[in-house]
């Protein structure tokens, strides 16, 4: 079974009796995303969290912004820029709009004329509290009435982001973990979703971050940290010269990467993440390549367990003989114990050997084609196997240097998104074979 946080990673903030505060943080943060998921998984998750605000409320709101602050007479051009450039580029703005809408529908506020009143109320407090002088800023200022502190309230929802919840459904959204299935009219649990339930804390944590380096498209991402800039906090840590929007720097403290306040530290469970998401040894990269493919495909992937059943439910396929039928099962074995870089060295030469049969039941020879991307070329070629699967067998199978002794991972868990992997594409593999023969 394998272990609930990581023990290895975790270990060092245990030893001195003390739980550090960051790992407190990340175990929370972690947490409240599985319970998302397993929500979105059991009752099609809560619908008000899909809630957008309409294109009319949004253009008046920055009407309002624009007038709000043309009408402020110390104010200076640079300082407008900058206003503009985060609230109105980055999509500041809109979110805010966006998370407030939602939470004073929570409240039971729907009418739309008052839900636009409260938000120029808080769009206006925020500029001033942007481009005023700090001398006619008014700070300590008691509510007096039940108005004024719901505009205090859904000031502050807007400038976290929403409230946790609102918080945990935008993150994983925009990390593909959960999507808005429009067919149903409800909130679907993805194949990332799926695989990131089944992860330890640390695992998961180095999760998030590659799936964040996979769709980033660059370090002015507003959604997602780029590999240059993990790569900067890492090899920067001591120089603080990495630079980070405020959104990226929230989410690396969530999740326990860096700690707390403005001018954070990368702590040490997140030098120990961010070396293995930059290694190129991170198993995870392919995890989260095919499971997007898989995906596009509408291949659903189950859980483990469930894939482990199916690959069993095929291997009385004649491409498999009882030698290799008995080294799947022992690597099955230890894939139970947790030992998957094991399981995989037994594993990968079975697949191969699936590979070869086919080729010689097509009346070829293997050794005729060096290196297995020609020969699952060969066999898409042919019709044997469809161009995703091959695709993701060349991926899988440029992992073989473990069969080598050329990967040796900090821990035997790092080996589990590949033999997760393996075991998928080797069902696949003989699935499609069977089409196959059954068609000609």
């Amino acid at each position: 079974m394998r272990l609930k946080y990581g023990i290895n990673e975790l270990f060092d903030y245990f030893k001195l009796g003390e739980m550090n505060f960051e790992v407190i943080e990340m175990l929370n943060f972690i947490e409240r995303l599985k319970d998302i998921i397993y929500e979105v998984e059991q009752t099609g998750g809560d619908p008000l969290e899909r809630l957008l605000p309409s294109p009319h409320l949004v253009q008046q709101l920055k009407a309002h912004a624009l007038k709000t602050i043309e009408e402020i007479p110390s104010v200076q051009g640079h300082e407008v820029s900058g206003f503009l450039l985060e609230e109105f580029n980055e999509g500041f703005f809109d979110e805010g709009i966006r998370v407030s809408t939602i939470f004073l529908n929570r409240l039971g506020i729907t009418d739309n004329k008052r839900i636009e009143q409260i938000l120029k109320s808080i769009v206006k407090r925020r500029i001033l509290n942007w481009l005023e002088p700090m001398k006619d800023r008014h700070f300590g200022e008691e509510s007096e009435n039940v108005e004024d502190a719901i505009i205090t309230s859904v000031a502050e929802i807007w400038g976290d982001g929403g409230t946790k919840v609102t918080r945990a459904y935008t993150f994983s959204k925009q990390r593909a973990l959960i999507s808005w299935d429009y067919r149903e009219n409800h909130w679907k649990v993805t194949n990332l979703g799926r695989f990131f339930l089944e992860l330890n804390a640390f695992q998961a944590i180095c999760f998030l971050l590659t799936i964040d380096t996979c769709l980033s498209t660059g370090r002015h991402d507003f959604h997602h940290i780029s590999r240059d800039q993990l790569r900067d906090i890492l090899e920067l840590e001591f120089e603080r010269y990495f630079r980070l929007i405020p959104i990226h720097r929230w989410n690396l403290q969530r999740m326990g990467v860096l700690s707390e306040g403005r001018h954070p530290n990368l702590t040490l469970l997140g030098r120990k993440a961010l070396e293995y998401v930059l290694s190129e040894n991170n198993l995870m990269m392919d995890t989260v390549v095919l499971s997007l493919q898989a995906e596009e495909q509408g291949l659903t992937y189950t859980g483990l367990q469930s894939e482990i059943q199916k690959l069993e439910s095929v291997l009385g396929s004649p491409l498999i003989d009882e030698a290799d039928r008995k080294s799947i099962h022992n690597a099955l074995t230890l894939c139970k114990s947790g030992q998957y870089l094991d399981g995989l060295k037994i594993l990968f030469p079975c697949i191969e050997g699936v590979i070869n049969k086919m080729l010689q039941d097509m009346g070829e020879q293997p050794d005729k084609y060096p290196g297995w991307k020609k020969k699952v070329d060969y066999l898409e070629s042919k019709g044997v196997i469809p161009p995703d699967v091959a695709k993701a067998i060349e991926i899988i199978t440029s992992r073989n240097k473990t069969l080598h002794g050329q990967f040796a991972p900090p821990d035997p868990e790092y080996a589990y998104p590949l033999f997760q992997m393996a075991i998928i594409y080797l069902h696949r593999i003989l699935s499609a074979w069977a089409k196959f023969k059954g068609d000609t």
